[in-house]
């Protein structure tokens, strides 16, 4: 997904992270189509090549603050363009399965209590992401929502890979920290059992 970057584009960046609406516009014109262009050439479905734009830069916008420490947004944007479709290829052909083979998944024991857990365990860590500092945050979503190693991350924010981990281990715990004061124990252990602890 080749795409030149914008003649301004350190400055809007910044202006983006302060939460300037008119920037986002200017960043979100330059590359939204490339991204669909990309998007529609993996998945082939026009209303998923647009929902993967959109989701996109929600997430470039809910990360914004950490858009300063960015130095190859062109290639960042990539990196978050392609998880994403990929995962949302995953999620679909997970859904048809679910839809073709539900008596299956019962017999495998997917009961909806199990499905009411994982939602509301996937609502609490998004509170809890929410609540990082800017930079932890980005770490952790480009870690473990995007799948990069720390070198990809460092290299990508221009960090070393030990200031990567020490990043990832604070959010860890803070996420585990937010689990432990906002939700049951049952929750709890989702959690630990999700995040790796």
């Amino acid at each position: 997904m080749p795409v030149e970057a914008l003649h301004n584009e350190r400055t809007l960046l910044d202006q983006v992270a302060q939460g300037d609406e008119k920037a986002f516009r200017a960043v979100f014109d330059h590359y939204r189509d490339a991204i669909y262009s990309f998007a529609l050439k993996v998945t082939r479905r026009e209303t998923m090549a647009e929902e993967i734009v959109q989701d996109v830069f929600i997430k470039i916008w809910i990360n914004r603050g950490g858009l300063p420490g960015v130095r190859h947004f062109g290639n960042f944007l990539y990196i978050i363009a392609r998880n994403h479709t990929f995962n949302s290829l995953r999620k679909l052909a997970k859904e048809k399965i679910t839809g073709e083979f539900p008596d299956q998944l019962a017999e495998a024991g997917v009961s909806a209590e199990t499905t009411v857990l994982q939602y509301d365990y996937e609502k609490l860590l998004q509170q809890a992401i929410a609540q990082l500092p800017p930079q932890q945050k980005l770490v952790y979503t480009l870690s473990r929502q995007h799948g990069l190693t720390r070198e990809e991350i460092a290299a990508q924010l221009q960090l070393s890979p030990g200031t990567v981990k020490a990043h990832l281990a604070q959010a860890l715990r803070s996420i585990r920290l937010y689990f432990k004061t906002h939700e049951s124990s049952v929750l709890w252990v989702v959690a630990a059992l999700s995040l790796g602890y």
